[in-house]
Parts: C-alpha cells; sequence; structure tokens
C-alpha cells in the first residue's frame, strides 16, 4: 500500500512537472536589448543568452557593441543566475550560442574581437552550469578573420564551424573548421571562389556530407571538406529561407524554414507571405512544401523545433508590421510532418513583437523567446526601449499563469488590425465560426460563417467604435471591441 502511494505520488509530480508554463519579463537593460539564442542545459533549466547596446563602445566594428547578458531560469521562470560579459582580457566578446552542456559544464562559442589590432577571433568559454567561468581560449590567425556563424557536431563528435575571413559583408569567403570538443584544431580551410552572407552547416549523417545553406542556395562539400556542388533552391523567387533555421529530421533529410511570398508583383510589405518550411533530402531537393498563416497578412517565421516528429513546433511573429508599427502577436502552430496543424496559439497583442526564437524542452513544452515594443506609449523622437519577453507553454502551446504587467492575451482566436479601415482580418485554426459585428446602438452591421481564416471588407462602414462577437458551433469563443478609422 505504502509503495503504491508512493507511485501515485511521483506520477502527481511528474505530471506536474510536464505542465510547468510562465511568463517573463526582462525590462532592466534599456534601449537596444534583444535575444540570441535559448539553451535547456538541463532538465527544467533553462539559459537565455541576451545582449544590451555597450554604450561605452567606440570601435568601428558594430556588430561588437553589444554586452551579452546570460540568464540560467528555473522551471518557473525565476532567474537563478546571470552572467554579462563585455570583454576577457583584451577581447570583447559576443557569446553566440551554446555548444554543449554536460557533467556541469558549458561550453560556448563565441566571437572575440581584439582592441588593440581589431583583429576577430574564435574564442571558446567554459562556465559550469552556475555561469562561473572555468577558462576561455581564443583560436586564429593574427592576419586573418574568423567571424564565426554557425556549428554543428559530425559524425566524429566533432565540432565543426563555418564562418566568415572577413568582416565585411560580401566581400572575401568563408573558412571550415573542425575542432574537437578539448580545444584541439584538426582541419582548417578557407574557400575565397564565392562570398556568403549569413552561411548555416550541418552534416547530413548518412553520406557525411555537409550542407552550408546560405539566401537561396546550399553549397555541399564532402566528410572531408573537399568542394562538391552549389545547388539553388528550386522555388527560390517565392520561397526566402532563413539559412540558420534549419533541423535535421533522420539521416538524409532535414527540415528548413522561411517565407512563402504571395507575389503580387511588388515587393514587401505590399507582398504578404506565410511561414513556412521545407522537407529537403540529402540533394536539396524539396519533398514537401508546409505553409502557415493566413491570405494578405504578414506571417514571419521564428524558430522550428521538436523532440519527436510527431509534434513539432513551429512559431513566429503574426501581422509583422514595423512602419508604422501595428500590434502583432508570437504565434504557434503544432504540427507535423505532413503539416497538420494540430493545434494554433497567439500570444500577445498590444504592442510589437519581434520574430522569436523557440526551443523544444525535455518536458514536451516550447519554450519562447522575442523582443516587445511598446509603441503605443513610445513619444518620439525618444530612443525605443524595447522589453525582452520570454514565455513556456505545454505540449498543446496553453500558458496556465500568466504573470504580466503588461496588457497580454493568450487566445486561439486573432482580429486585427484594430484600429483597422478597410478590412477585417480574422485568424484561426478552429472551423465552423461565426463572427458577428454591431455598432453602438447594439444593431447588427456585418456577419459572416467561416473556417479558419477570413477576411472581410469593411470599407462602407462608418469610422467609429464596435463590437466584435466570435462563436463556435453558438457558444462565445471571444467578444471585443473594433474601432474603424
Amino acid at each position: 500500500m505504502k509503495l503504491n502511494l508512493i507511485i501515485v505520488l511521483l506520477f502527481f509530480y511528474v505530471n506536474s512537472f510536464s505542465q510547468t508554463t510562465f511568463t517573463k519579463w526582462i525590462n532592466n537593460v534599456s534601449y537596444d536589448e534583444g535575444v540570441r539564442r535559448i539553451s535547456e542545459i538541463s532538465t527544467g533549466k533553462y539559459l537565455c543568452n541576451l545582449y544590451k547596446q555597450n554604450l561605452n563602445f567606440n570601435l568601428p566594428l558594430t556588430a561588437f557593441d553589444k554586452i551579452s547578458i546570460l540568464y540560467v531560469l528555473n522551471e518557473y521562470g525565476n532567474i537563478t543566475d546571470s552572467l554579462f560579459i563585455e570583454k576577457l582580457d583584451q577581447y570583447y566578446i559576443l557569446v553566440n550560442n551554446v555548444i554543449r552542456a554536460e557533467n556541469n559544464e558549458i561550453l560556448f562559442l563565441c566571437n572575440a574581437l581584439n582592441e588593440n589590432n581589431l583583429d576577430i577571433q574564435l574564442c571558446l568559454l567554459r562556465t559550469d552550469f552556475n555561469l562561473n567561468i572555468q577558462s576561455y581560449d581564443f583560436y586564429g590567425s593574427p592576419d586573418t578573420e574568423e567571424l564565426i556563424i554557425d556549428f554543428c557536431i559530425n559524425n566524429n563528435n566533432n565540432i565543426v564551424l563555418i564562418g566568415l575571413d572577413s568582416y565585411e559583408a560580401g566581400e572575401g569567403g568563408h573558412l571550415l573548421w573542425e575542432i574537437d570538443f578539448e580545444g584541439n584544431s584538426l582541419t582548417y580551410m578557407i574557400d575565397d571562389t564565392l562570398s556568403l552572407l549569413i552561411p548555416s552547416i550541418l552534416q547530413i549523417p548518412g553520406t557525411g556530407r555537409y550542407h552550408i545553406n546560405d539566401a537561396g542556395g546550399v553549397l555541399i562539400y564532402s566528410a572531408d571538406f573537399e568542394y562538391d556542388t552549389i545547388i539553388i533552391l528550386e522555388n527560390a523567387d517565392v520561397f526566402q529561407d532563413k539559412p540558420q533555421r534549419h533541423k535535421l529530421i533522420d539521416n538524409f533529410h532535414y527540415i528548413k524554414t522561411g517565407m512563402h511570398f504571395v507575389l503580387s508583383g511588388t515587393l514587401p510589405p505590399e507582398d504578404p507571405w506565410d511561414m513556412a518550411f521545407l522537407i529537403l533530402n540529402d540533394e536539396y531537393q524539396i519533398e514537401n512544401t508546409f505553409l502557415f498563416g493566413a491570405t494578405d497578412t504578414l506571417d514571419y517565421p521564428g524558430k522550428i523545433d521538436f523532440i519527436d516528429t510527431n509534434r513539432i513546433f513551429f512559431s513566429g511573429v503574426k501581422n509583422y508590421i514595423t512602419l508604422p508599427p501595428e500590434d502583432s502577436w508570437l504565434c504557434l502552430y503544432i504540427t507535423n510532418l505532413n503539416g497538420d496543424t494540430l493545434q494554433s496559439r497567439f500570444y500577445g497583442g498590444y504592442g510589437l513583437y519581434s520574430p522569436s526564437t523557440g526551443l523544444a524542452t525535455s518536458d514536451g513544452g516550447y519554450l519562447i523567446a522575442a523582443r516587445w515594443f511598446d509603441f503605443h506609449n513610445y513619444v518620439p523622437p525618444g530612443p525605443v526601449d524595447t522589453d525582452i519577453f520570454i514565455m513556456k507553454v505545454d505540449e498543446n502551446g496553453l500558458l496556465t499563469n500568466i504573470h504580466s504587467d503588461v496588457p497580454f492575451e493568450q487566445t486561439d482566436v486573432i482580429v486585427y488590425p484594430n484600429p483597422g479601415k478597410d478590412y477585417i482580418n480574422i485568424e484561426s485554426s478552429l472551423k465552423n465560426l461565426r463572427f458577428q459585428l454591431f455598432n453602438i446602438a447594439g444593431e447588427l452591421v456585418l456577419e459572416r460563417n467561416f473556417n479558419s481564416s477570413i477576411q472581410l471588407n469593411a470599407g462602407y462602414l462608418s469610422s467609429g467604435n464596435y463590437i466584435y462577437r466570435i462563436t463556435l458551433n453558438e457558444k462565445l469563443i471571444k467578444t471585443g471591441k473594433w474601432i474603424k478609422k
């Protein structure tokens, strides 16, 4: 009996932990702050790699005018440890990513700028799980810039880096560099036959070949860094890829995220786009294309991640309009390798959210980090002050607790733009919906039945305030005020 009770209590503990969610706003840094990466360093322990502007920086390479901020959050979103890094010795440091976290050691990939001769080198930084610095080492040649962009772990369990040998965009070549986890340099080569912009790298496990993704195409190298071929994405005219956002599915396939354009003869933001991801094989051929979003809306992709391909988390920003800014939402589509929308959720509104980064967590949930700009209370020409927003949702994309001092919503249905002028957009993954719009006298002025998404003509309506109701099978699921400009 006692053993059974222990088992039951253990079940409830594990189940409770798996449902832990939180929201976290970080606004104790001013002016230009942002998010680089988030990682899970152990179960329920999350590392957030942020930055803020370095107001003391006076060197010409502006990419380094940031101070790296590292926070460790627990499963409730509380900051348990932190580390601010501006310089190590005579080098300005930019923390790029976590390479590995195990055995109470975090290995960071960093870029380092020598303040004396402006040489850019690789820095490998090691801390414990409480962010106490254990060691750091610099790598590179004093007469070559080594600006590291991305990395992968290859079949030999070594680190393979991709970077540029020139700070100037579109100049110089790119470098491939293999280093073991002890910090020993194994293979180093520079290919100056082609200039890349923001390259990323992964090794296809089944073939051993490296795919170096860049804007609209891929360079393929052998396992020994020998150049093989270049392939241009077959639908590059309508798909703009995000070079650093891809993930292996199996030994021969990977996912690549980007934006799918709806061409109308103009350029963004006039051309709307959808969030999209491709399934590519080891020959860079597209096997499937899946779109997420709504017609005539700017849906900006953030990050795609998963632990099990039966439940893929694809996050981004809905209604990403910056000039002039409009209310936007962090959006999360839960899908699979068939592109089915299992759930969709929208979070935020009441301000402009930036394209986000995300992480599938070991408890089955998903972690999102983004910037938020409260343009409603912004007084120009003052500096733009943004906050960091971090959110942990459960396996269904739900927040069970929301702690926020700013306006924030979690919803299955969004209505935008609000205020609006010529049209009303409604988006949801729900079906059999009914939208009703009433004037201030309570008179019904617009009614439509629809599935998932619709754009309604509102140009004929008089300026003023309206009340909307959205029902699902006669059950009220959302109501609010809509303002006609």
